[in-house]
């Protein structure tokens, strides 16, 4: 059940609240979208398979949409944070402890999202340590970054950390 409602914010819902007001901002010549994704996008994840993928999905499809768009007016943004203050935790009945890194607030996060999307960037990964960590993943090999991901993921769940 958890997994429908995943898919259903994060993939169909996004997707038709984006096109029913994109029409508007089209017709308009102007406007902006700001769409949440996450750090985790970027690779597949043992324990968090559905989240990565949908989130995934959210990435490309802000990214493909900015293209699109970019010289009509209006401005698209994937957001991608890594581990990010939330009630996310309680919903997901996970503690608030961090997989690597620190914790950001959600003010911070939106602060530099804001900045990200007055620059017209089409993309923004939040942290510095964020960055970093995507920077070093993307370096390994899959089958390398897969079974890090897995030890992770798969010591924090064993100590009650999600």
């Amino acid at each position: 059940k958890n997994y429908e409602e995943m898919l259903n914010v994060n993939i169909y819902s996004l997707t038709s609240l984006t096109h029913l007001f994109l029409r508007d901002m089209d017709n308009r010549g102007s406007g902006g979208v700001i769409n949440i994704s996450s750090l985790a996008s970027y690779q597949p994840m043992p324990y968090f398979g559905i989240y990565a993928a949908t989130k995934s999905y959210v990435t490309s499809f802000t990214i493909a949409l900015y293209e699109e768009y970019k010289n009509k007016g209006i401005k698209v943004l994937a957001v991608c944070p890594g581990y990010t203050k939330t009630n996310f935790n309680k919903r997901a009945f996970s503690s608030s402890k961090p997989v690597t890194g620190n914790i950001m607030t959600a003010e911070s996060v939106v602060e530099e999202s804001l900045k990200a999307f007055l620059k017209g960037k089409p993309i923004i990964i939040n942290g510095f340590s964020n960055k970093i960590i995507k920077r070093f993943m993307s370096f390994l090999p899959q089958r390398l970054a897969l079974k890090m991901t897995k030890y992770i993921i798969k010591k924090g769940l064993q100590a009650g950390n999600w």
